[in-house]
């Protein structure tokens, strides 16, 4: 019966190099396989006192067998450690001795690869600085610029050149038309401000003129009411006066009638004497009561004052 199983190819070791370290445990491997025997009869028995010394007993073997294990893998462990740096410092005496030889030799031996790798960098760099003054932010720099041959780099800048002045006359007919719209909207909205403001103003006078006639309205209402009212009074008062002149009138009227009832009276009482002296008075009271401005007329009233006045007195002397 074997205990272990492994295989060397598994670990990168030949079988030779295996066997001298199989062989170093292989002692070991040996004492476990004969106490294997002893474990599998024990696990059979019934435990019993002399089963537990047995079991006891037989736990010291393996572990003496452990313990030299473990003694065999730390010898055998530090050999190998020690003999791989043994193997580094060869490894390393001979990295000493060509270190930088192979770096130089392959300069040497890449002298004009480099050189052409050199000139494609730098003139990536160059193209690339050319063709960033045509290119927007955004866009991306191929990175073959270098290798382009030079009739190809030519057009291709020449197409990017083309591209830059197409998008830079877009760009300024988008600013104009932009410009423009906002300038028509500005005008737009500065005529539609006046037209607001227009309205406003309009509207305001209007509001004003409106107040203003209100006021005139009713001030004339109140001159209208104040009028009708003077009228009013005024009838009142004419109406009062027509009623005491009409009581006056009557008044006089019989006051006049009364005293032509009485002078008729008087004038039926007097005798012939007396009404030749009321004659003789209402002639001469004629005289010098018409008055004249042309000279004939003067004249023409001299004469008849003269006949008056002889009438007067022809009376007399009857």
């Amino acid at each position: 019966m074997k205990i272990a199983e492994l295989n060397p190819s598994d670990y990168g070791l030949q079988d030779n190099k295996a066997k001298q370290i199989q062989d170093q445990f292989q002692p070991m491997l040996d004492k476990m396989v004969k106490l294997e025997k002893t474990f599998n009869e024990i696990l059979e028995e019934e435990i019993n006192g002399d089963t537990c010394v047995r079991a006891k007993f037989l736990r010291t073997e393996y572990r003496k067998v452990r313990k030299g294990t473990e003694a065999i893998h730390k010898e055998q462990k530090q050999f190998y450690l020690q003999a791989g740096r043994y193997v580094d410092g060869w490894k390393n005496a001979q990295l000493f001795a060509g270190q930088g030889k192979e770096e130089k030799l392959k300069e040497i031996e890449q002298h004009f690869e480099n050189l052409e790798k050199k000139r494609i960098v730098e003139l990536q760099e160059s193209r690339s600085l050319e063709l960033n003054k045509f290119l927007t932010p955004e866009a991306i720099i191929p990175d073959t610029l270098g290798e382009m041959h030079e009739d190809v780099w030519k057009n291709y800048l020449a197409g990017s050149k083309e591209n830059f002045r197409l998008r830079i006359e877009a760009e300024a007919q988008a600013k104009a038309e932009r410009i423009a719209k906002e300038k028509a909207e500005a005008e737009a909205r500065a005529k539609e401000q006046a037209r607001q403001k227009e309205i406003e103003e309009e509207n305001a006078k209007l509001k004003k003129e409106a107040e203003e006639k209100e006021k005139e309205r009713i001030k004339l209402q109140a001159i209208a009411d104040k009028k009708l009212e003077e009228a009013q009074r005024a009838t009142e008062i004419a109406e009062a006066k027509a009623r005491a002149i009409k009581s006056a009138q009557y008044k006089k009227e019989a006051l006049e009638a009364e005293t032509k009832a009485k002078a008729e009276e008087a004038e039926a009482k007097k005798g012939d004497s007396a009404k030749v002296i009321d004659l003789i008075s209402d002639i001469r009271g004629i005289k010098g009561k018409y008055q004249f401005k042309s000279k004939g007329n003067k004249s023409m009233a001299e004469d008849v004052d003269g006949l008056l006045e002889k009438i007067a007195k022809h009376i007399e002397n009857k």
